[in-house]
């Protein structure tokens, strides 16, 4: 049960690094069907609001949904604290040109009661003499039922915004326990709010700041 978990999340390591390849404005289509012919995908819509027009969508999958119907079974066959967790790219394309890559990670976590969720998006910058877009922004809160951690980056991010916005650890995924907070998930990041936090006076949910492994960093 272990390894196969493992194989998963390296599965789902293998997808992230494949979609950092991507750059908005040069890859292709073609650049993107060769991921999701790799790592198995298919059509996901259309997005408004994250490319200059409209955008068709493609994405790929890596979850454990195979070990978490072995759990639904008998809890016996659940050693990992997350009872399901998936991790999602999508692929927004305009024009024939990459204009948008999203990541989604999520994972019911162990008490039952949140959804840690992590969404990090990668975009075209469409800013406006009326209308200036942030080239990096990230943001933690808890809505509804999931503890929601956000970052969103454009083409006019610094390297180092671009590192820490894709800087993603899934080594929880496989840890006995699972995923706690989105902070686990994203650690240079979660630094960043950190510091936005303290240079602005906002508040961070109580979750995170009491999650001991996100405390370390």
């Amino acid at each position: 049960m272990y390894f196969a978990n493992l194989r998963a999340e390296r599965r789902a390591e293998a997808l992230l690094r494949a979609a950092h390849t991507l750059e908005i404005g040069k890859s292709t289509e073609q650049d993107v069907q060769q991921i999701v012919n790799r790592h198995g995908g298919g059509k996901w819509g259309t997005v408004s609001g994250l490319c200059s027009s409209a955008s068709a969508g493609q994405s790929a999958v890596v979850d454990s949904g195979g070990l978490n119907w072995l759990g639904l079974k008998n809890a016996a066959f659940r050693p990992f604290g997350n009872r399901y967790w998936s991790v999602e790219t999508v692929f927004l394309t305009s024009k024939g040109r990459v204009c948008a890559v999203l990541y989604f990670v999520r994972g019911l976590r162990a008490d039952g009661n949140y959804e840690v969720s992590v969404r990090v998006y990668y975009q075209q910058d469409l800013s406006t003499p009326a209308y200036t877009q942030p080239p990096y922004y990230v943001f933690t809160r808890i809505y509804k039922n999931a503890l929601d951690f956000s970052v969103a980056f454009t083409t006019e991010a610094t390297e180092i915004q671009r590192q820490h916005a894709l800087d993603f650890d899934l080594s929880c995924l496989s840890r006995f326990g699972g995923c706690r907070e989105g902070c686990e998930i994203m650690p240079s990041a979660w630094l960043d709010v950190k510091g936005d936090a303290k240079e602005n006076g906002w508040t961070i949910p109580a979750d995170e700041l009491a999650d001991t492994k996100c405390q370390r960093r």
